[in-house]
């Protein structure tokens, strides 16, 4: 990067002496730009893309003054300015979209669906990230037509070619039989010889020709390819948008309920003068306020598990498990239930310590609930199994079960076994994309009035690894 901004800033002084070099000058700042974005000095990045902004529209070229407004919106985007990415990824799309040459535009789409992801507004995102992969899909096939074009006419020229090579050994060929007349045995001998050659440039024709159509055929087979996978890529985001508009209506919902039963039970607070009346409206509120920040957690991990990158470290688990009783074991201010954990193997395990807390503190949150509701002698147990290469994790209950039913909908998002149950319905959902960023698997043993005991295996990972995942015989055993 310093040796292309050293030969640029050589440049700009050699053309500041050329007439008639706009063109060219605009062209150098804009690389220059290029070159500071790529250094991270956003400054000069923006100093030289108005510098070459300003000179496009001087010289009345709307392709390349879309170009210049794309890279300063994303200038701003790296930066964090969204209003400013925003005004100038727009600025350029008004200047791109009409222009047959769509190339420009599709940057332009693609930067357009980051910026409005980074302000939030995933409608608009989605909606410019749909017309960039339309535009991305419109260029690549027509890139690979002509390439099928380009290459049909070197296979045509090449067959006029040979024909042509053809022609002039039959002319040959003519002359020479009319010479072989008089020498006949040289004659005889030259025959032989063409005949040899024009056997072989049919060889020749019919191998170039074989190989052509060898080309064209992988070719179309890889646009046949691409566009299957661009209706698979249709698909998936026909079915995140569809996720999303779930999402938001459930969020809403799950957000004003507990919202809307405190501002009534405040009224009536306020009007009522019997002391244990107030009290019972005062538990009902911390009822509700309880709720919205369950809520409003299971929304941080799911936030924290999409977002967040995992890193491995050692977790002692014994202290983490035990951290987690303390904390939720007091729930409803009533602490009789039974809280065990044995240890096995090794005491520690390398993993990422908050996906690991996400999925242990709803696991044992929901078994000391469930089960504290349901009997007098409560129990829960957490058991761990850790060798060199991998963890088995198990959360025991004694409570009321899961039913077959329920078993292969309750890591889905929003889904609860009962109406009756004061979850928003993102634990378990968020439990099992926590496990799939650690690489590992998820099940449940249940029956009904039986309790039920989830099995979690991880990989015991290396500190600064990447999550790899169980062998594929694994996790076969485990789905069986």
């Amino acid at each position: 990067l310093d040796m292309a901004l050293e030969a640029h800033m050589e440049s700009i002084e050699v053309l500041e002496r050329v007439p008639d070099g706009s063109f060219a000058r605009a062209n150098n700042m804009n690389n220059l730009g290029e070159i500071f974005q790529e250094k991270e000095d956003y400054t000069q990045a923006l100093a030289y893309f108005h510098k070459a902004l300003a000179m496009e529209r001087s010289l009345a070229n709307p392709q390349r003054e879309s170009e210049a407004l794309n890279h300063m919106a994303e200038v701003h985007l790296a930066m964090g300015n969204s209003d400013s990415a925003l005004y100038y990824v727009n600025a350029g799309l008004d200047l791109a979209t009409p222009l047959e040459n769509k190339f420009f535009q599709c940057d332009l789409e693609h930067t357009a669906a980051q910026v409005y992801a980074m302000v939030g507004d995933y409608v608009q995102a989605y909606m410019h990230q749909v017309r960039y992969a339309d535009l991305n899909d419109s260029l690549l096939n027509q890139a690979k037509e002509e390439a099928i074009v380009n290459l049909e006419d070197r296979f045509r020229t090449a067959q006029e070619q040979n024909e042509l090579d053809m022609m002039r050994k039959e002319k040959a060929l003519n002359a020479e039989e009319l010479h072989r007349a008089r020498l006949t045995r040289n004659g005889a001998l030259v025959l032989i010889a063409l005949l040899a050659i024009a056997i072989l440039l049919v060889y020749k024709n019919n191998r170039i020709r074989n190989r052509a159509n060898r080309i064209l055929t992988s070719q179309k087979n890889e646009m046949r390819k691409q566009r299957d996978e661009l209706e698979v890529t249709n698909q998936t985001l026909k079915k995140a948008n569809h996720e999303m508009d779930n999402f938001m209506y459930r969020v809403s919902h799950d957000l004003r309920s507990p919202l809307t039963s405190l501002m009534g039970l405040i009224k009536l607070a306020q009007t009522e003068d019997d002391p244990a009346k107030r009290q019972e409206y005062m538990d009902l509120m911390n009822r509700s306020v309880g709720k919205l920040d369950s809520f409003i957690q299971d929304m941080i991990d799911l936030t924290r598990n999409n977002r967040q990158e995992v890193t491995f470290a050692p977790v002692p688990l014994e202290p983490l498990i035990e951290e987690y009783f303390e904390s939720y074991r007091y729930i409803d201010g009533n602490s009789d239930i039974e809280c065990l954990v044995e240890v096995k193997g090794r005491p520690d395990l390398v993993t990422d310590k908050d996906r690991l807390g996400i999925v242990l503190g709803n696991l044992i949150n929901n078994a000391i609930r469930y089960t504290k509701a349901y009997r007098d002698d409560a129990m829960v147990k957490v058991t761990t199994q850790v060798d060199a290469e991998r963890a088995t994790i198990q959360v025991r209950d004694n409570g009321p079960g899961i039913g077959e039913e329920h078993k292969s909908k309750i890591f889905d998002m929003f889904y609860r076994c009962s109406n009756t149950t004061n979850g928003s319905g993102l634990g378990l959902y968020i439990v099992a994309e926590a496990v799939e960023k650690l690489g590992g698997t998820l099940r449940v043993v249940s029956e009904v009035r039986q309790g039920a005991t989830f099995i979690l295996e991880i990989p015991n990972q290396n500190p600064g690894t990447q999550p790899k995942p169980l062998a594929p015989e694994v996790q076969q055993l485990l789905k069986g």
